[in-house]
């Protein structure tokens, strides 16, 4: 988990309003905000952030100034509002003001620092967090900020809403004519945003306008997909400009692209502690598999990841011998590192550029913000094997579902290729649960096993590595009884939780205490014992669409043996629910002893549209009501 830590720099709490600029609320009206935006306690009424280009004589002969003026008002008494500017080595947030027409009842401060993660602070990359608080319901505050981008490659995006709601935005790109850029628009559909372009007031360049009006916030909200597949955004592709009468090439390809990721890696220079631990890695290791799958398990359990994916620190790798001593890295640092000890091993092994489930681009724009991630690729029989390191606990030749289908540029020397990386089946992220059920007296007596593979393993083990052995137990003893007092775990084992292998399996016997209901002739009992998507609908209203953690199946398979002078009277009605993004369908069978309940439900896509919310809730509404079913069993007469 990522937070933000500052190192202060700047703390100014609650000082006095520097201006006294006010936003009119016209023909909208307090009260016609408050039913457009139910779930807000503060909107941006107005907001116009203007892009400008500059052209000078130093290393950075190309920048961009990006000037907001965000107007926020409350909806409610005592609203909150954080609003949040990230800057790095190839930025500089130069300037920042607070106005508001209502200094006697609204507070602000801000705190501006390095970015922080897991006690590792990133140097080339920096937050300022603008807190401000308005007293009263109708209260108003501005905040202007000035932002330069050093190096047009990194201007690569505007995201049109906000984490708040956004009443109106204009958003403006004066362009000069020495500049040669292409703006891309993603996920307007079903938006209120017009684009016009018109010629500057002195004639020199033109501007090229997007407004958007009521764009809902995204504060609060769960499960979301990646931004750049849901929010309405604009990619900025600079291509080029002209300075002193030459024409001087930014990005215009994945050629250019290409390159200028290749000038980020450097020279690895590999310490003689690296190599001799690599020829340790691999000295008993009779094939290439085994030599390589050593190497790559020892990357993973060895170096700590740090999460990264903004600035220079989510482009630029560290070198394999910083990595290899602090012991942690980001992607970039872990790939190179992975990268250099397998070329010494003796392997083709090259760095891949690449873009996780979170980012919706085609790998046709020639911008960073189509890849987010690194990792490393090893040829092996003349095909490539993608490795990625900062995923613990997986064999060699399984991806992360979150980069499964997606294109990686994969260096080729001074080429390149694009590879897709294989996808495989939600079938094959499942949890197969099977139980052997007896009846005695109220309780219910268990013999049952849980099998864990693809992305439910990793989470597992994932969990599992993060805990301090004495607590392992309890971590398995939490995921068998969910905390239910009336579930007592006799015994149980498991695979030994830092084990990379292809299932991990916990087998266990348990006591369901006071879990059947005695009514003298008759039994009443249920066989599910997780209920897994109970009460799992989502809020119709919500503006968004919703992401599920990973497509995966879930089995259960329960057999109870009936007990002596019983039969089964009434069994709940199957469901058979089978839908393009989902499939639930749950059924009994009655044989002459036992009684069998098999479950399944398959997510097939990870992201579900807002149009199909009415279907999943349908579905959600008999998967209760299946639950709260129960089976009965009457005295034989």
């Amino acid at each position: 988990m990522l937070r933000f830590t500052m190192t202060l720099l700047l703390l100014v709490p609650f000082v006095s309003i520097l201006g006294q600029e006010n936003s009119e609320l016209g023909s909208i009206g307090l009260e016609n905000l408050i039913k457009a935006f139910p779930k807000e306690e503060a909107v941006l009424l107005n907001s116009t952030i203007d892009y400008t280009f500059k052209r000078d004589r130093s290393s950075n002969p190309l920048k961009v100034i990006e000037k907001s003026n965000d107007t926020y008002i409350a909806l409610q008494d005592n609203a909150k509002v954080l609003a949040r500017k990230f800057y790095d080595n190839y930025s500089e947030l130069t300037s920042h003001r607070f106005s508001s027409p209502n200094s006697y009842s609204v507070e602000h401060f801000q705190r501006c620092g390095n970015y922080e993660s897991e006690g590792i602070f990133y140097h080339d990359a920096k937050v300022c967090d603008f807190f401000m608080g308005m007293k009263k319901q109708s209260d108003q505050i501005a905040l202007k900020t000035t932002k330069t981008f050093l190096d047009p490659r990194y201007f690569a995006r505007v995201f049109i809403g906000s984490d708040y709601g956004v009443v109106e935005r204009v958003i403006r790109f004066h362009m000069p004519d020495y500049v040669t850029l292409e703006i891309i628009e993603e996920n307007f559909s079903g938006f209120d945003i017009e684009k016009r372009e018109y010629n500057e007031a002195n004639g020199k360049g033109r501007i090229i306008e997007f407004k958007a009006r009521n764009i809902s916030g995204s504060t609060g909200l769960d499960d979301l997909p990646g931004s750049s597949c849901v929010f309405p955004h604009l990619i900025v592709l600079v291509k080029s400009f002209s300075y002193d009468e030459k024409q001087i090439n930014i990005v215009q390809n994945n050629d250019d692209l290409y390159r200028w990721y290749k000038s980020l890696i450097g020279t690895a220079l590999l310490s003689w502690e690296i190599k001799e631990l690599t020829g340790e890695l691999i000295a008993d290791k009779s094939s290439d598999s085994a030599r390589i799958a050593s190497i790559y398990s020892w990357v993973q359990s060895n170096i700590r990841y740090i999460a990264f994916e903004d600035g220079i620190a989510a482009l630029k790798p560290e070198t394999p011998s910083k990595v290899f001593t602090t012991k942690y890295g980001d992607c970039k640092g872990m790939a190179n590192l992975l990268k250099a000890m397998l070329v010494n091993a003796g392997f083709d092994a090259r760095l891949c550029w690449i873009g996780t489930g979170h980012v919706c681009y085609s790998r046709d724009i020639p911008s960073v913000v189509v890849d987010n991630h690194m990792i490393c690729a090893v040829k092996m029989d003349e095909k490539f094997v993608f490795l990625d390191p900062t995923v613990s606990y997986t064999l060699l030749g399984e991806v992360h579902e979150g980069i499964q289908g997606k294109s990686a540029i994969v260096e080729d020397g001074e080429n390149y290729l694009i590879i897709k990386v294989p996808e495989i089946l939600p079938q094959d992220n499942f949890m197969q649960v099977n139980n052997e059920i007896s009846i005695e007296g109220d309780d219910m007596l268990l013999d049952g096993s849980i099998l864990l593979g693809g992305m439910q393993k990793y989470s597992f083990q994932y969990f599992m590595d993060n805990l301090r052995s004495p607590d392992k137990g309890k971590m398995v003893r939490y995921f068998l009884t969910q905390t239910d007092n009336n579930y007592t775990l006799n015994e149980f084992d498991h695979t030994p939780s830092d084990s990379i292998v292809r299932n991990f399996g916990i087998n266990y016997n348990m006591v369901l205490e006071n879990n059947v209901i005695d009514l003298g002739d008759e039994l009443l009992l249920s066989l599910d014992l997780y209920e897994d998507f109970n009460g799992a609908s989502i809020d119709s209203t919500r503006a968004y669409a919703y992401a599920f953690d990973f497509r995966r199946q879930n089995k259960q398979r329960a057999i109870l043996n009936i007990p002596e002078g019983f039969v089964v009277k009434i069994i709940p009605d199957p469901i058979d629910i089978d839908k393009g993004n989902f499939k639930i369908s749950a059924t009994y069978e009655i044989t002459d002893s036992t009684l069998i309940y098999n479950k399944e439900i398959l997510i097939r896509e990870k992201t579900l549209e807002k149009e199909g919310f009415a279907e999943w809730n349908k579905a959600i509404e008999k998967l209760n009501g299946f639950y709260s079913d129960m089976v009965v069993l009457s005295k034989q007469q």
